[in-house]
């Protein structure tokens, strides 16, 4: 089992809306499945710059992450 820690920024082109802008980070683990097969879970948060509460529900989320590599 593998810790991850990253951060990421995000543009997001929204159609007949004001292009938005993100930043964020995510957490969680790696797990051997296989000699070259992995298993991710974790969990993310993203927060929305210059976003209008009016036009949006929320401007902040965070949700799981699952993800399956195979590496070559």
């Amino acid at each position: 089992m593998a810790p991850y820690l990253g951060a990421f920024y995000r543009r997001s082109y929204v159609e007949n809306l004001q292009d938005l802008g993100s930043a964020g980070g995510r957490a969680g683990v790696y797990i051997t499945a296989g000699r070259n097969t992995y298993f991710g879970a974790g969990m993310v948060y993203e927060s929305y710059f210059d976003c209008n509460e009016s036009t949006y529900a929320s401007c902040s989320d965070s949700y799981p992450e699952v993800s399956v590599t195979v590496a070559f």
